[in-house]
């Protein structure tokens, strides 16, 4: 034959495309399409046997891992919930990891939670494989925790292939390894909620990419939050809009159609179903702040009263104190990303009354204080 066939495969299809003469392609492709077919049912008639896997979960020490911290109380799964092909449960000891204290890290700083352990099975050949499409599931699940729950989640292992011994494993290492004294009190016990619309947006990510951008982007949001990058943090939710409004409108050629989208987005998120006014529209642009973000992506200008080092944010006046006030707005905009995005992938719709009276108390120099524990 005098074309030449390039291949390329992903993760659920293969790709074929037929380059040399035109006359020539035209006369050799239904050969080429026969040839192609045969060797795709061919492949699929040898199916890769299903290999099972375990890792662990759990919640980051950047956001509520710590107990001690007082950001939140540490949270037990009670009962296994399936999402996709993976099976979720408690590891019911509560585990302490001894990180380096942000401080001084020559010192220790204990950690403490309850993981979750992840059980799951996917079709490969070989280890190599099985491992890799295994870290692909549960990247995605700790992408879909960190936005239902809402918390910062992280692997606290790769994924571990055809081991039946490794979650016991991995929790005997924690009770033998190196201990604070004394050691962290056991808190009471809070129920981890799953949402059910968390295993429900499985399928749906397989299905729209862009909204699996989204999903990305909105972890990483959460990741610049907790480590005091709203200036960053500004940029991923932006994408979030953007990505949002490709899935619901279909793909964008111009950036600025991709900008008008998210001004379109938030209007109508701030309408309530409503006919979307002028006052919703300049709402909405004074929320997104394109033009921060702008000169973040293009200058590296960071707008926040953002921590050195990771030292603690110190309290300061609200009134004409910009940067105070820019790290408030971003988490105003995190809150509207997260609620588009939740309901985009089958949750229930968020009423902006909340957070629109909370932007109101911040241009009139008010702070309010959510409830936390």
């Amino acid at each position: 034959m005098a074309s030449t066939l390039l291949l390329e495969l992903n993760k659920d299809d293969l790709h074929y495309q037929i380059i040399g003469a035109t006359h020539t392609v035209a006369h050799e492709a239904p050969r080429w399409r026969q040839v192609v077919e045969a060797a795709v049912a061919s492949f699929k008639a040898d199916q890769a046997p299903p290999r099972s896997w375990s890792a662990v979960l759990g919640p980051s020490p950047h956001q509520g891992a710590a107990f001690e911290r007082g950001f939140t109380l540490p949270q037990r799964l009670h009962e296994p919930i399936s999402i996709g092909p993976m099976t979720l449960s408690a590891i019911p000891e509560w585990t302490t990891q001894v990180l380096p204290h942000p401080g001084d890290r020559s010192r220790p700083y204990p950690v403490s939670f309850w993981p979750i352990q992840v059980h799951g099975t996917v079709n490969a050949y070989s280890t190599e494989g099985a491992r890799d499409l295994a870290a692909y599931d549960l990247d995605r699940l700790r992408l879909l925790l960190s936005l239902a729950l809402p918390q910062l989640w992280i692997h606290w292992t790769w994924p571990e292939i055809e081991d039946s011994d490794f979650i016991y494993n991995w929790q005997r290492e924690m009770r033998h390894c190196w201990r604070p004294k004394p050691a962290p009190t056991v808190p009471p016990v809070a129920p981890l909620l799953i949402p059910q619309w968390v295993p429900d947006a499985w399928p749906l990510l397989g299905k729209h990419h862009s909204k699996t951008l989204a999903l990305e982007a909105a972890n990483n949001a959460l990741l610049d939050v907790a480590e005091g990058r709203h200036s960053a943090a500004g940029v991923q939710l932006v994408a979030v809009l953007e990505q949002l409004h490709d899935a619901i409108h279909g793909n964008r050629r111009d950036p600025a159609v991709g900008r008008k989208g998210a001004h379109r987005l938030v209007a109508e998120f701030l309408a309530e179903g409503n006919e979307v006014t002028s006052e919703h529209r300049s709402l909405a642009k004074h929320i997104v702040m394109y033009p921060k973000r702008s000169s973040t992506s293009h200058e590296g200008a960071r707008h926040g009263y953002e921590p050195r080092l990771g030292m603690p944010l110190r309290m300061t006046s609200l009134g004409g104190d910009r940067a105070h006030t820019y790290r408030l707005k971003i988490e105003i905009l995190r809150d509207i990303c997260s609620s588009l995005l939740i309901e985009q992938l089958g949750g229930p719709p968020v009423q902006p009354g909340a957070i629109k009276d909370r932007w109101q108390a911040i241009a009139d120099g008010h702070l309010i204080l959510p409830t936390r524990i």
